[in-house]
């Protein structure tokens, strides 16, 4: 919903931002020891969207709101993704993939806080449940009931 009222408002600052985002992403990957691509599409379009509207409304305008949006979302771009690497890395076993996500900053504080304090802890994969509800182990089936459970 936020998207769609920025993008009435400020759409072509919110679409300009988007293009030249990807593109300052594909050149940071490029050029710099950060090699990840943000695919996102999503995520990439709320971004810009909410960009444009903050730089807007904290008085920048038209060339300003584009040019520094699109620094700041190009650079977010590689940057999110660059600092979970570690822990991805650790989960999946290889840096194929990478996670590409606004939302690193708060998944960082939770890998650290599970750093200190999930010491000893079993590995999810690790603990024994009965085969009658083996598909429990599949995320989609565990996000719904935990979905339901949330808002029921």
């Amino acid at each position: 919903a936020m998207a769609a009222l920025a993008q009435k408002n400020y759409g072509t600052e919110t679409a300009t931002i988007m293009v030249l985002g990807m593109l300052i992403n594909i050149a940071l990957a490029r050029l710099t020891p950060l090699k990840y691509i943000f695919l996102t599409g999503h995520h990439t379009l709320y971004m810009a969207a909410m960009l444009a509207v903050i730089l807007s409304v904290g008085g920048l305008s038209g060339g300003w709101v584009v040019a520094i949006g699109a620094v700041i979302l190009g650079a977010m771009m590689v940057i999110s993704p660059a600092i979970l690497q570690p822990f991805t890395r650790k989960i999946t076993n290889t840096d194929d993939l990478a996670l590409g996500h606004f939302g690193s900053i708060g998944y960082l504080l939770s890998a650290l806080v599970g750093k200190i304090i999930g010491k000893g802890s079993p590995s999810i994969e690790e603990i024994k449940v009965p085969k009658s509800l083996n598909f429990l182990r599949d995320s989609s089936v565990a996000i719904s009931l935990t979905m339901m459970i949330l808002f029921l």
